[in-house]
């Protein structure tokens, strides 16, 4: 590698470029639980949101 310049945030040892491997490896996982986590938080609103309803409507059908 003599004469090359070292380029900032640029992996050049195997070393590095494992660790930035790991650190995209977590991230994508990370994004992955949050987006995993968010779906289910809004399946679960919308089963609450629906529950509620089914207990308002059940009164007038029994009238």
């Amino acid at each position: 590698m003599a004469g090359k310049e070292r380029v900032p945030g640029k992996a050049t040892t195997p070393a590095e470029r494992a660790q930035a491997m790991d650190d995209l490896t977590r991230s994508i996982a990370t994004a992955e639980a949050v987006k995993l986590q968010r779906h289910r938080d809004k399946t679960e609103r919308l089963r609450q949101a629906r529950l509620a309803r089914d207990a308002e409507d059940t009164p007038k059908k029994a009238r």
